[in-house]
């Protein structure tokens, strides 16, 4: 995972505030494993590194934590990959393609 800056308007995203702790959690953790705005997954991957393998949670946690956000239009789900659909998203997704651009001597 790497460090993510997490703007002030996730905390008070509507959206987000009618999701469970869980997919609240779920869609920070996703921040940090995201590259251009996508997460290739497994449900077992995703407890191991969003939620450090927890006893207490279960893949079918998972998966209705990845629904609840689906169903509010914060992540699209393709097969195994989730999208993130937001603003802050569009933003990394665009800052990391400038910097691949730089590194590569591009930009």
């Amino acid at each position: 995972m790497r460090d993510v800056i997490v703007k002030p308007e996730y905390w008070t995203d509507p959206r987000l505030l009618e999701c469970s702790l869980g997919a609240q959690r779920l869609y920070l953790g996703l921040y940090g494993l995201e590259h251009r705005g996508r997460v290739t997954f497994t449900l077992k991957s995703l407890k191991a590194v969003v939620f450090a393998g927890s006893s207490k949670i279960t893949e079918a946690d998972i998966d209705e934590f990845v629904g609840e956000l689906s169903s509010r239009g914060l992540v699209d789900l393709l097969s195994n990959i989730i999208v993130l659909v937001d603003e802050h998203a569009k933003y990394v997704a665009k800052r990391q393609d400038l910097d691949e651009m730089r590194a590569a001597g591009n930009g």
